[in-house]
């Protein structure tokens, strides 16, 4: 099974040269296209150094959607493999093992590969999980394929290619469509990827914020409820706020003790044994 690696980009210089060291450590063969949008930092010319097929989109034609439909247009291979240009592949299967469940059924679209960022995420690689029919909106979205890091069927994204029109959201809409055509999503397997660039809160909230706007303009769906603001807030002062404090202050007293025991222990003989 042939492969093919997608990664959008713009200005990401700083990570894209890790994530094709990575890719190109992997124990299976790949072509890597980036879809590179109007970048003015070094990234070409990091992507010609490690051999990747440049395709280009104007920055005023952008949309996720589009720029994924660009990449893969140019892909040859039978599986295309989407990473975000920060998203670094971890260990040397990461390929292999995020396109295995392909060639096992012929049902599967897409594959989720693991966010290692997410401790729920990452716990997935234990419970495999099969999504077929037509799943609920907020399944699809806590178990469809991210666009960050997964892998799609090439030949199902020819019948069903992504939506070029939404701001955000193309990975799940796009999962929405081809699970109602009767195929099936892997929700899980061995291949974990981590995010190299750190998003601020005010950076999470707002894609956050994206996301559920792009998927109520879409579906006219809500991916979460606005519940009661108010009762939210107070309960996040009053008992989060608190909590916290007091574990910062218990974590302090407990460093101080050790602290003051380090030269105590040190003159005493070495236990065997485990250190804990």
């Amino acid at each position: 099974m042939t492969i093919s690696v997608v990664i959008r980009n713009r200005n990401e210089g700083a990570h894209l040269g890790h994530v094709l060291h990575a890719l190109s450590l992997q124990d299976t063969p790949a072509e890597v296209i980036l879809v590179d949008n109007a970048s003015e930092d070094d990234s070409l010319a990091i992507a010609t150094r490690f051999g990747a097929k440049i395709v280009s989109i104007d920055h005023d034609a952008f949309t996720y959607g589009r720029a994924l439909n660009v990449g893969l247009r140019a892909a040859s291979g039978e599986v295309c493999v989407i990473l975000s240009a920060h998203s670094l592949p971890i260990g040397p299967r990461f390929l292999s093992d995020c396109t295995k469940p392909f060639a096992e059924d012929p049902r599967i679209a897409a594959v989720r590969c693991l966010f290692a960022g997410n401790l729920q995420d990452a716990l997935r690689w234990m419970e495999p999980e099969l999504l077929i029919g037509s799943e609920d909106l907020r399944n699809v979205i806590a178990k469809g394929p991210c666009a960050s890091g997964c892998a799609i069927r090439r030949s199902v994204w020819e019948q069903v290619p992504f939506d070029e029109s939404v701001e955000s959201n193309e990975d799940k809409l796009w999962a929405l469509a081809v699970l109602k055509r009767g195929y099936a999503i892997y929700s899980t397997t061995h291949a974990t990827f981590a995010y190299l660039k750190a998003f601020t809160s005010l950076e999470h909230v707002r894609r956050e914020h994206r996301m559920r706007v792009g998927i109520l303009r879409a579906t006219g769906l809500m991916a979460t409820r606005p519940g009661n603001i108010a009762a939210d807030l107070c309960r996040a002062v009053f008992r989060n706020a608190p909590a916290a404090a007091l574990k910062t202050i218990a974590y302090g007293i407990v460093q101080a003790y050790y602290r003051v025991r380090q030269s105590h222990d040190a003159r005493q003989q070495p236990r065997s044994g485990s250190l804990y």
